[in-house]
């Protein structure tokens, strides 16, 4: 049976990192590289691995855009067995008092109502599946510490992973989770594709970090505002 993973993000540097090694490693990939700013060479990706990839964008805002994300992936092929869901900071560097209204309310909306809406469609999918694994991903390329905003929105999507953990760990859906710091991309990628390939799927409820230092794996804290770790 083919494998498919979708890869889901608002960034775009993680996910094409990641989409490259899956496609290389014969899975179909569903992803979400924005096409206002594609990278160089995803034109020769997308001729190389056509019948493998489907890149969409997404408006995360919108509980439609969301589901229509997972049909249309669905309808191409079938079904899919990975989810890997990166959140990253939208780079608002701004003092709190100086963010306009509108700003928090855009970034608060695509944050953390688009990863909802997200994760419910993902687990109703495997839920009916009776089977399924489920990466969240923190990923703060190189930024040790997040302005107000940034940090309130990392806040929730680390605690619904830690729930996660919880309230699903008698299901038969696997839920371990990532975070990094490193600007690294390319490196953190191999990481999380060799972690996934030996550990992820035989494990429940882990936080496994990148540390640029050690490169080893580690299930340390994470510190980012929510975690219990």
């Amino acid at each position: 049976m083919d494998r498919t993973v979708l890869i889901a993000s608002r960034e775009n540097f993680l996910v094409y990192e990641l989409t490259r090694r899956y496609l290389e490693k014969n899975y179909n990939v569903i992803c979400t590289i924005s096409k206002s700013s594609l990278p160089d060479d995803f034109g020769s990706v997308e001729e190389n691995f056509s019948k493998s990839l489907l890149n969409l964008d997404i408006n995360w805002k919108s509980p439609l855009s969301v589901r229509s994300l997972l049909l249309k992936g669905l309808t191409k092929f079938g079904s899919f067995q990975e989810s890997i869901i990166i959140h990253s900071p939208v780079g608002e560097i701004r003092p709190l008092h100086e963010v306009p209204m509108g700003s928090i309310e855009e970034i608060v909306d695509s944050g953390i109502k688009g990863f909802i809406f997200l994760l419910k469609e993902l687990l109703s999918h495997y839920w009916k599946r009776k089977e399924g694994f489920l990466f969240p991903v923190v990923y703060t390329h190189g930024s040790e510490v997040l302005p107000p905003l940034d940090s309130a929105v990392a806040g929730a999507f680390v605690s619904a992973v830690e729930s996660m953990f919880t309230f699903y760990k008698s299901e038969p859906i696997i839920i371990n989770a990532f975070e990094s710091k490193s600007v690294r991309t390319g490196d953190f990628a191999d990481f999380m594709m060799k972690t996934i390939q030996e550990k992820a799927k035989t494990t429940y409820g882990r936080w496994f970090r990148f540390n640029d230092k050690t490169n080893l794996f580690s299930s340390l804290s994470i510190n980012l505002p929510g975690s219990k770790r």
